[in-house]
């Protein structure tokens, strides 16, 4: 994903919440492709620091890699698992296509989210 297609989902993920500051904002994937630990130049970076400083909260899967050593903010956090990154999320943001997400059964981003706002940045 280019800085450009970052920008632009920036930009759409706040339009559509209207206010972005307050915000719980759920991140899966923080690495720049899947099958790998490796976070060089993830797009997930600019994404989680254009959030936080928009005043959102991100919670974070991702199921090998960190973003803990680069991100430093009270407002950024990394749980151990999809569902519980998805709880009482304003929105979801896909970073990553990791195999795992897949099968991830829909019904949960209606039960777990406050509402099911999801952005595919996949693609």
């Amino acid at each position: 994903m280019g800085k450009i297609r970052v920008a632009v989902l920036f930009r759409i993920s706040t339009k559509k919440l209207n206010n972005i500051k307050g915000k719980k904002i759920s991140l899966l994937g923080v690495t720049f492709k899947p099958n790998t630990d490796d976070i060089r130049d993830a797009p997930s970076i600019t994404i989680v620091n254009s959030l936080i400083k928009s005043g959102a909260y991100v919670t974070a899967y991702d199921p090998i890699a960190s973003l803990i050593p680069i991100v430093k903010s009270k407002r950024y956090k990394e749980v151990s698992s999809a569902v519980t990154a998805l709880k009482n999320s304003d929105a979801l943001i896909v970073c990553t296509e990791w195999k795992e997400l897949w099968s991830i059964n829909t019904d949960i981003f209606s039960k777990y989210m406050n509402k099911a706002i999801i952005f595919d940045g996949r693609n």
